[in-house]
């Protein structure tokens, strides 16, 4: 039987983030999270922590554009994925949500369907109280296909967006899921 990831679920009331569990690394929990554009991308996370965030995908057929290489905007996606979740292990445990808000993404070779790419992020230096995460995606060989860089927004407790408070997509802030 595969034992089940920690979840994470605010205390009843709670504004802003819950605690985080106590874990040494954090992928399990993070590819347990419901839905999102992650599953879309095909991503896995392998390992995250705050100070490393690796994660792979395989390219395929709704990875690239006409030309038959990886669409810009998938490189893009994964830095933005791989350094939001490297931020927000930071920035949860000081009680405060983070939220992209620049992402400079470089396109340096062409990958074609069937590739198998590792992205790997780490902190870079910040910018205030605000994470910036450096993301390097490569091919099996170890050739950088694209690298890129994510600035973060650290938003404190209770802060909406569109109208909605900020949270964990498919937690509830009341303490279930939506």
């Amino acid at each position: 039987r595969r034992r089940q990831a920690p979840r994470i679920r605010p205390a009843r009331g709670m504004s802003g983030p819950p605690p985080l569990p106590a874990l040494d690394d954090y992928a399990e929990l993070v590819n347990g999270l419901p839905g999102g554009f992650v599953r879309v991308l095909g991503l896995r996370f392998l390992s995250a922590t705050p100070a490393r965030v690796t994660a792979e995908f395989t390219v395929t057929e709704d990875h690239v554009q006409p030309y038959g290489i990886v669409h810009g905007g998938v490189h893009a996606s994964v830095v933005e994925s791989v350094g939001s979740v490297g931020g927000a292990l930071q920035a949860l445990p000081t009680g405060r949500w983070v939220v992209g808000v620049e992402n400079r993404t470089r396109f340096l070779r062409p990958a074609r369907v069937g590739a198998h790419l590792t992205a790997t992020g780490r902190p870079g230096p910040a910018d205030g109280e605000d994470p910036v995460w450096q993301v390097e995606i490569t091919d099996p060989a170890g050739r950088l296909v694209a690298a890129g860089e994510l600035r973060l927004r650290a938003l404190p407790p209770g802060t909406s967006l569109s109208g909605r408070e900020v949270g964990i997509a498919g937690v509830d802030v009341a303490g279930g899921n939506e």
